[in-house]
């Protein structure tokens, strides 16, 4: 596909905001994205509306990385929090441009959850390649956690350390 087609498919992939709010608007926008790009997976796309603002969570089991799908959501963010310096940054240029045609939350966020049987494959296939012994996958299905003494395992950011 050429770069204008691309950009073209992409376009029309997103609703313009004809909604009541911003919030609604991208929240209806990353639904549509992550189903076009991801259409075997089942995400969860809520809104939170508090007194700081706004918020757009996004919730699935397995599935694309974190990464994969923090490309798609981050662009709906009205900006970032630097907590160093107490400081909420709104974006300018074509992100904002992008958020002012399609919807923006001020945070978005994205959980990645693992099936049981997910977490299992990735411990046999680490403990293979270490030569170490296949830790234990505790707990059920979407709350799925590794039990070993010096193994670690972060489901935000899908790395592994081991001590």
């Amino acid at each position: 596909m050429t770069k204008k087609l691309e950009t073209l498919v992409e376009h029309q992939a997103r609703t313009k905001k004809s909604y009541p709010n911003a919030l609604v608007c991208a929240a209806s926008n990353v639904r549509r994205e992550l189903k076009n790009a991801f259409p075997d997976v089942k995400f969860s796309v809520r809104t939170r509306r508090f007194s700081g603002g706004n918020a757009i969570e996004i919730e699935w089991i397995d599935g694309p990385t974190s990464e994969r799908v923090d490309a798609i959501i981050n662009r709906y963010s009205d900006g970032s929090f630097d907590g160093m310096v107490d400081l909420y940054s709104y974006n300018s240029g074509a992100a904002r441009e992008f958020t002012k045609r399609y919807g923006s939350a001020k945070y978005v966020s994205g959980t990645r959850y693992y099936t049981c049987a997910a977490l299992q494959q990735a411990a046999d296939s680490v403990a293979q390649e270490w030569g170490v012994e296949t830790p234990a996958v505790m707990g059920e299905d979407g709350n799925a956690y590794i039990e070993a003494e010096g193994v670690n395992v972060s489901t935000r950011d899908d790395t592994w350390d081991h001590h």
